[in-house]
C-alpha cells in the first residue's frame, strides 16, 4: 500500500505508477491509495472492492494486456487484447457490487475512482 504516490504533478503519478510494475514482476502486489483514487497495479484477478456507479478505468502499463475480462461493469469484457499505446478501457461504471477484473498476461493499472466522476 502507497500513500502519497499520487497527488497534483501529473509527471510523478505516472513515473510512481511505472517504477511500481517492476514488482509485479516478483508477484508483489501494488496498490497507491488516496481520498479520491485507489490504483491497483496487478497482473492476474482482482475483485474489485467498489460500489455500483463507481468509475474505473483500465491502462496498460506496457505494450500489451491479454485475456483481459471485466464482470459487473456496464461495458463488460471478454478475452480482450488491450494496447499499450491505445488506451481505449477507460471510464467504465460498476453496475455490481465487488466487480471482477480478469487479465490473462500482462500487466494493468484498475483505477478505481471512489465516486461516480
Amino acid at each position: 500500500m502507497i500513500w502519497g504516490g499520487t497527488g497534483s504533478r501529473l509527471d510523478h503519478t505516472l513515473s510512481n505508477i511505472c517504477s511500481a510494475s517492476s514488482f509485479l514482476k516478483q508477484d508483489i502486489e501494488v496498490v497507491f491509495d488516496s481520498p479520491a483514487v485507489t490504483i491497483y497495479l496487478i497482473n492476474h484477478r482482482l475483485r474489485l472492492p467498489a460500489a455500483v456507479g463507481d468509475t474505473v478505468s483500465l491502462l496498460v502499463l506496457g505494450d500489451r494486456a491479454t485475456g483481459i475480462t471485466l464482470q459487473g461493469f456496464e461495458y463488460p469484457l471478454q478475452d480482450t487484447l488491450l494496447e499499450g499505446r491505445w488506451q481505449w478501457a477507460v471510464s467504465n461504471v460498476v453496475t455490481e457490487h465487488n466487480p471482477v477484473v480478469e487479465i490473462g498476461s500482462g500487466n494493468l493499472a484498475v483505477f478505481h475512482y471512489k465516486a461516480p466522476v
